[in-house]
């Protein structure tokens, strides 16, 4: 819980934190969410959580 503080303090939004920690609860593990969300997060203008999710489920799909 304590990382995914920092991911928020990071300059990042807190529904990006939101969307980490639901990949996280859906088994990827930490590094890869928090990578995939951070990939897709510039491509989304104002995004959502539920648009971050799917948008990061997405790209791990592809790798």
């Amino acid at each position: 819980k304590e990382k995914m503080k920092g991911y928020a303090a990071a300059g990042r939004p807190p529904k990006a934190a939101d969307a980490v920690s639901a990949l996280i609860s859906l088994g990827f593990p930490p590094a890869e969410a928090e990578d995939a969300v951070a990939a897709v997060l510039p491509g989304l203008p104002e995004p959502d959580v539920q648009s971050l999710i799917r948008a990061a489920l997405a790209r791990l799909r592809e790798e």
